[in-house]
């Protein structure tokens, strides 16, 4: 069998592409429940989870130590009203830019590196059935796109993926969850 140069090369360029393309994070299918987005009075937001588009309410709330950093939350509830998940990321400043989620409890605020969680309650919303932290080898991103003054309004993006607390493995929960082409819009 006689290869040509031209044969070669384009062999050479398929192997290469497919060895550079990026790796999916492997996630087995869940089936996961979508909740009541609630009354998004102060804000919303939304992402892909497992395929399904996943809706909620948001809003902020100041760091309790430092008024200048604040706290962005993201919940879903029951059809009575009960929280049933909670997005939490904080504490950030309201600056536009690209901000890195870890999980990282400490309460030391940085410009651009900020605590991300991950929680599934009980249908009453009073238990905490399930908690996650931030997966350590994803890129979990938030963008603050916009600061409106004027309108008292924020709008940004996110992607974070969410990996279940060992001690929650004994429950029907999904060990990871990813949050896919997320956007938000809550008032400041």
């Amino acid at each position: 069998m006689k290869f040509t140069i031209n044969s070669i090369l384009l062999l050479s360029a398929f192997i290469l592409v497919g060895c550079c393309k990026e790796k999916e994070p492997a996630i087995p299918y869940f089936d996961f429940v979508i909740y009541w987005e609630g009354l998004q009075e102060d804000g919303s937001a939304e992402a892909d989870v497992f395929d399904k588009n996943w809706k909620a309410s948001a809003y902020i709330l100041p760091a309790f130590d430092d008024p200048n950093f604040f706290s962005i939350y993201l919940e879903t509830y029951t059809n009575e009203g009960f929280l049933r998940e909670q997005v939490a990321f904080g504490a950030l400043n309201a600056m536009v830019g690209k901000y890195e989620i870890v999980f990282d409890t400490s309460k030391n605020y940085s410009d651009k590196i900020i605590n991300g969680v991950y929680s599934q309650y009980t249908d009453d919303g009073d238990v905490l059935y399930g908690g996650y932290q931030i997966d350590k080898d994803y890129d979990n991103v938030l963008y603050i796109d916009k600061v409106d003054t004027i309108n008292h309004l924020m709008e940004g993006r996110f992607n974070l993926m969410f990996d279940l607390d060992e001690a929650d493995y004994d429950k029907d929960l999904a060990r990871k969850v990813l949050f896919e082409n997320g956007k938000f819009s809550v008032k400041i």
